[in-house]
């Protein structure tokens, strides 16, 4: 066996992943996808539109930058881009945390700031899985994945649960700012778990043109078919909990605390998924 794949080597790089992603996704929940931004967002001043738009730009650059960064992570090496783009979705983590202190510029930093810090997110996801292949096979991928997506999902429920304790019914816009800078300080955790990470021989990639690739994948009846279902699925139901918090929180008045309960409650039907 090649000893930089030894069996702790790999064992070790593992659970740091799993670490990284317990730090990093419930850091993105908060900032992308929770009724604490959505709360924070109207605090300093956004309309219902603007707050639920916040919730909406990881997704939407996902979809529109992943191939682009996908092509220069094979430029640079996913190791180095993961970290780069790291340091920058954490510098603007922390400057949409500070956007109250911008007095009426602040909804445009922290607007701004959530875009920078979701393309720097997107960049990161491009190289995390071509990292995670230098030592995860095949036999491995489906538990490794499944301890990795239960573990960060019941993080980000742990972190929303205390963050709505500590809020309370009708918190000033001080407790929201300390409630995204500890998220953001969780988010540093990511890189530096990743940094640690051992460093394996990468695997020699298959080289195929774009549109080689392309035609390739929409003749897989399987993924085509799959991902048209996830397309629908998604269209239809991922604005679903963002719309459900404002109307929680505009329409019925419910205190704020008991809106980010409900927010946490949303992810822990998840849990169960990956517990097979």
């Amino acid at each position: 066996m090649n000893p930089a794949r030894a069996v702790p080597s790999v064992r070790s790089a593992e659970r740091l992943a799993i670490f990284s992603s317990c730090c990093g996704f419930p850091a993105e929940v908060v900032l992308t996808d929770s009724a604490v931004v959505i709360l924070f967002a109207g605090m300093l001043g956004a309309g219902d539109m603007l707050s639920l738009l916040t919730t909406s730009f990881l997704p939407f650059l996902n979809g529109l930058c992943m191939i682009p960064m996908a092509y220069l992570v094979m430029r640079s090496g996913h190791r180095t881009f993961i970290l780069r783009v790291l340091v920058l979705s954490s510098a603007m983590y922390f400057f949409a945390a500070s956007a109250p202190w911008f007095g009426r510029a602040g909804i445009v930093v922290l607007t701004g700031s959530i875009i920078l810090f979701s393309l720097g997110v997107t960049g990161f996801v491009s190289g995390w899985y071509p990292m995670l292949d230098t030592f995860l096979t095949g036999e491995s991928r489906t538990l490794f994945f499944s301890r990795m997506r239960f573990w960060h999902q019941l993080a980000s429920v742990a972190f929303l649960l205390i963050s709505g304790v500590q809020l309370g019914a009708e918190p000033p816009v001080w407790k929201l700012q300390l409630v995204l800078f500890a998220a953001a300080l969780l988010f540093c955790g990511r890189g530096i778990c990743i940094a640690r990470i051992p460093v394996f021989p990468e695997r020699e990639p298959e080289r195929t043109g774009f549109r080689e690739g392309l035609l390739r994948a929409v003749g897989n009846k399987g993924l085509t078919g799959f991902s048209l279902y996830l397309f629908m699925l998604n269209i239809s139901t991922f604005g679903t909990v963002p719309l459900t918090m404002l109307y929680l929180k505009k329409g019925l008045n419910v205190p704020d605390d008991i809106v980010v309960f409900l927010s946490a409650a949303s992810l822990t039907g998840m849990l169960f998924g990956y517990l097979g």
